[in-house]
C-alpha cells in the first residue's frame, strides 16, 4: 500500500494444492467460452465490418450506402459487389445493425418501445414491432420480459 510496486508472495507448495487449481470441469467450460468469444472477435469479414460501422452511426442517423462506401474508401458499386461476394447486401447489414441495437436497448434500458424504434431508425413502433418479430420470432415486449 502506497509503494511503488505491489507483489504477492505465495509458497510453491500452496500453488500446487487443489484449492488454487479450482474445478477442472468449470475451468474447461470457461476456456471454451473464451475461445468462442475470441472467434467472434476475430470475424473480420467485410460484411461484419460494414455492420459494425453502420451500428456505430445508427443512433446519429441512418447512414446511406454512399457514406458507408466513403468510410471504406470504396465506390457504392464496389461496396455492393464486396457484400454480394459474401452473400449479403447493404440493406441486410443495415437491418442486422438495427436489430442488434434494438436488442441492446431492450435488454439494458427502460426506454419505451417507441423510443427504441426511433433510435434504431424505424419510422414508428408498429414498423419496428413487425420487423423485430420477423427477425426474432418474438415481440419486443416479450423479448424484453424474457431478457430480465
Amino acid at each position: 500500500f502506497g509503494q511503488q510496486t505491489n507483489c504477492l508472495w505465495v509458497k510453491r507448495s500452496a500453488l500446487k494444492s487443489e484449492s488454487y487449481l479450482g474445478n477442472q470441469v468449470i475451468a474447461s467450460f470457461h476456456e471454451s467460452l473464451v475461445k468462442d468469444y475470441l472467434a467472434t472477435l476475430q470475424n473480420n469479414s467485410f460484411s461484419s465490418q460494414v455492420k459494425h460501422y453502420v451500428l456505430s452511426q445508427l443512433e446519429k442517423n441512418e447512414p446511406r450506402i454512399e457514406q458507408v462506401a466513403e468510410y471504406f474508401q470504396l465506390s457504392p458499386r464496389s461496396l455492393r459487389r464486396r457484400l454480394q461476394l459474401e452473400g449479403t447486401h447493404y440493406r441486410q447489414q443495415l437491418q442486422l445493425a438495427r436489430m442488434e441495437l434494438a436488442q441492446h436497448y431492450l435488454r439494458h434500458t427502460s426506454l419505451s418501445i417507441t423510443d427504441i424504434a426511433l433510435r434504431a431508425g424505424f419510422s414508428d413502433s408498429s414498423a419496428f414491432s413487425k420487423a423485430f418479430f420477423r427477425h426474432m420470432h418474438l415481440s419486443p415486449s416479450v423479448y424484453r420480459a424474457s431478457s430480465i
